[in-house]
């Protein structure tokens, strides 16, 4: 099962990278600056995301890519990727939302299952007179779909 979970996750990786070195993505001009095809990062480094685009040595995009293959999310792995985006804390209610906004632009890359969760807008951070954030969704990449994570409402 750890071998299937990697492949979905390098696949993930690799439609990510995909779709950055399009001209309409806005990032072709960078370069990988890190890369994790693992299914832990050790969040000690605030840039320890499944993958990191720079360019002139400045961080320019995170990604988080989930293995998840359902719209179920038993194991809160949407909150998890949030908050190592630096987009959540650890905590509930209020305590979750940090005072500023990461830098650079953030994604989530997972299946088109998954995708279905991120498209329905219940979890607290979606939701309310003023969501802490909102999903854009990006063209689909082979099996993967990727969302671009912006702050606050969607216009």
């Amino acid at each position: 099962m750890e071998v299937m979970n990697q492949c979905a996750t390098i696949e993930r990786l690799l439609d990510a990278l995909e779709w950055s070195q399009r001209a309409g993505s806005g990032l072709s001009e960078c370069k990988v600056g890190r890369v994790h095809p693992t299914t832990s990062s050790s969040h000690k480094d605030k840039d320890d995301h499944d993958l990191v685009l720079v360019k002139d040595s400045e961080v320019r995009a995170k990604f988080e890519v989930s293995d998840v293959a359902s719209d179920k999310d038993g194991n809160q792995k949407e909150k998890k990727d949030l908050i190592s985006l630096g987009v959540l804390r650890k905590g509930n209610a209020q305590e979750m939302y940090p005072a500023g906004w990461p830098e650079g632009r953030l994604f989530l890359g997972v299946s088109k299952e998954f995708a279905v969760r991120l498209c329905r807008p219940m979890r607290d951070w979606l939701k309310g007179e003023q969501p802490h954030c909102h999903y854009v969704a990006i063209e689909p990449q082979g099996t993967t779909r990727i969302f671009e994570v912006k702050m606050g409402a969607r216009p």
